[in-house]
């Protein structure tokens, strides 16, 4: 048991500096910045394929404390807390635990949520009427053509993560294994050498 729980504190120390690593850089390579947020959700996935919530929890936590302590500005950071890492546990939560039409019910929800509360950060903070001016279309019109958009992405999003949840799972099983190996390897593992070196007292 405290094998295992060494072994879980031990990955989660190595996933939750992989994330933060891809986080710092989505902060400075705007291009890059879908992509890097996408990659940051593996971490999570990975024990979740295993159902380990409580790991899965830890390194989306602390993964999220860390950027937004590290990154000067917060914003580029808010969606991996805020939705990345949360749906990731949400999605696997509901997988075959619910109804088809109340998981995608939920998980719809919680993303319009999510696009109705990043709008109105973003509104304090960018001039919104300027750049739908710029594409000469109405308040109204540009935000039906957007929620549609990220709807659509989001729906890609979950098709994607859904189809790539099991080749995560080998990957999670390979990474547990060496490094359970490994501690059981390591020098302070004297379990065996201790027994044949104690002698018999007269």
């Amino acid at each position: 048991m405290k094998r295992n729980i060494t072994a879980d504190i031990a990955l989660a120390g190595i996933l939750t500096a992989v994330t933060v690593i891809l986080l710092i850089l989505s902060s400075l390579l705007p291009t890059a910045r879908v992509a890097a947020f996408v990659i940051c959700a593996f971490p999570v996935y990975l024990p979740l394929t295993r159902k380990k919530f409580k790991l899965a929890i830890v390194i989306a936590l602390a993964s999220s404390v860390l950027s937004l302590l590290i990154v000067p500005n917060k914003l580029y950071i808010l969606p991996y807390p805020c939705f990345v890492a949360p749906f990731a546990i949400i999605q696997v939560a509901l997988k075959d635990k619910v109804f088809k039409w109340l998981e995608y019910l939920i998980k719809y929800l919680f993303f319009n949520i999510v696009c109705v509360a990043f709008y109105f950060i973003f509104n304090a903070f960018v001039d919104m009427t300027a750049i739908m001016n710029a594409f000469n279309v109405s308040k109204t019109i540009a935000i039906i053509i957007l929620w549609l958009l990220l709807n659509i992405v989001f729906f890609l999003y979950d098709y994607a993560t859904r189809i790539i949840l099991p080749k995560l799972a080998h990957i999670y099983d390979r990474i547990d294994k060496n490094n359970k190996s490994d501690n059981t390897n390591s020098p302070n593992n004297t379990n065996g050498t201790d027994d044949t070196n104690k002698t018999p007292h007269d």
